[in-house]
């Protein structure tokens, strides 16, 4: 699958991509070239996806991009109104879960 970012035109995707992942590295963060469409991990019995285009499981939010903090160990999930234009983005420690797959845009 092609990099998708919902809302967004897709002529401007890699722009909008490369425009808050830059933000995000100046922030401190350490992260990777992947560009992730989704993870699917296991915390305790309960398995969770989290997907570029779903909704966040906490404000409803669509997801627009998933990073991945290479020093953190962690997956750092952004939203419009949580890390990308207000608020702090969610994350996912890779410490915390496991039978963790990732799932990338091509």
């Amino acid at each position: 699958m092609d990099l998708f970012i919902p809302d967004i035109e897709s002529s401007k995707y890699e722009e909008y991509y490369n425009k808050h992942r830059d933000i995000i590295i100046k922030e401190g963060y350490s992260i990777s070239d992947r560009k992730i469409r989704g993870i699917t991990y296991f915390q305790g019995e309960k398995e969770n996806r989290v997907f570029v285009g779903d909704e966040l499981w906490n404000t409803k939010d669509k997801i627009h991009l998933i990073l991945f903090d290479i020093e953190r160990e962690m997956y750092i999930i952004l939203t419009p109104r949580h890390g990308l234009y207000a608020g702090h983005f969610a994350t996912v420690g890779k410490r915390t879960v496991h039978m963790l797959k990732e799932y990338l845009f091509n």
